[in-house]
C-alpha cells in the first residue's frame, strides 16, 4: 500500500463514501475491551519491554484509546507479528485507531453533523490507513482472524489507493471488482465479503 498523504479531491470523495459505508453498517464490538491497567504508572520505555508485555500494553492502550502509547508501540507490534502472525490483527486495529477511522465511525454513529464527519474524514492519516490494509493482508495470508470493522477499513484503504492511481474520483460499480485486473479493487471486494457484506448491494443502497 502506498497512498499519498496529500489530500486530493478524489481522496476526499472516497473518504466521504467510506464514511457512508461505516454509517450504514453500524459496526459494533470492533475491539476487545480490556478492563485492567496492568502498566498504570509505568515509567519504562515500552520498546524495552519483552514482547508479551508489549502486546498486553498495546491491547490496553487500544481499549483506552491511548493514541500516544499506541504510536509508541505500533512498530514494536508489527515487528513481533513477523514471528507471531496473530499480532497482525492487533497491529491492524492499532493502525485503524491511529488513522482516525474509529473517530469517524463514532462521530457518524452519534449526533455529529455532516460537516463534523466531513472534517474528520479529511483529517484521516491515509498513510496509517494504508498500514491497516498491509497488516490485514499479512494476517489473511497467515490465516489469522480479523475483525469485520478492520476488514472494512482495509477495503477503504485499497479503494483509496486505486483512486489515487487512476486519477479519478468515481468508484466503479462493485460488480466489476471481483477478479478485476486491479489488485486494489479485487482486495476491496474480498475484504468486504470477509466482513460479511455484499459490496454490490451496499454500493447500491448508498447511491443518491
Amino acid at each position: 500500500m502506498n497512498i499519498p498523504t496529500h489530500q486530493t479531491t478524489r481522496v476526499k470523495g472516497m473518504l466521504l463514501w467510506g464514511t457512508l459505508i461505516f454509517t450504514a453498517l453500524l459496526l459494533s464490538g470492533c475491539q476487545e475491551v480490556f478492563t485492567y491497567s496492568l502498566f498504570e504508572g509505568m515509567q519504562r520505555d515500552p520498546s524495552s519491554l519483552p514482547p508479551e508485555q508489549q502486546i498486553s500494553l498495546a491491547k490496553n492502550a487500544l481499549a483506552n484509546n491511548d493514541k500516544d502509547l499506541m504510536e509508541d508501540l505500533y512498530d514494536e507490534i508489527v515487528a513481533i507479528a513477523a514471528d507471531d502472525p496473530e499480532q497482525y490483527a492487533l497491529a491492524a486495529q492499532i493502525a485503524m485507531s491511529l488513522s482516525g477511522v474509529t473517530d469517524v465511525i463514532e462521530e457518524a454513529g452519534t449526533s455529529g453533523t455532516s460537516s463534523d464527519i466531513e472534517a474528520l474524514a479529511e483529517s484521516l492519516d491515509t498513510a496509517m490507513l494504508a498500514n491497516v490494509a498491509t497488516n490485514v493482508e499479512n494476517a489473511v495470508a497467515a490465516g489469522v482472524t480479523v475483525e469485520p470493522s478492520v476488514y472494512i477499513a482495509a477495503a477503504g484503504a485499497e479503494l483509496l489507493e486505486y483512486l489515487s492511481g487512476v486519477g479519478d474520483d468515481t468508484i466503479p460499480d462493485p460488480s466489476t471488482w471481483d477478479g478485476n485486473a486491479s489488485a486494489e479493487l479485487d482486495n476491496a471486494w474480498d475484504y468486504l465479503v470477509a466482513a460479511g457484506e455484499d459490496p454490490t448491494s451496499l454500493y447500491e443502497s448508498l447511491q443518491p
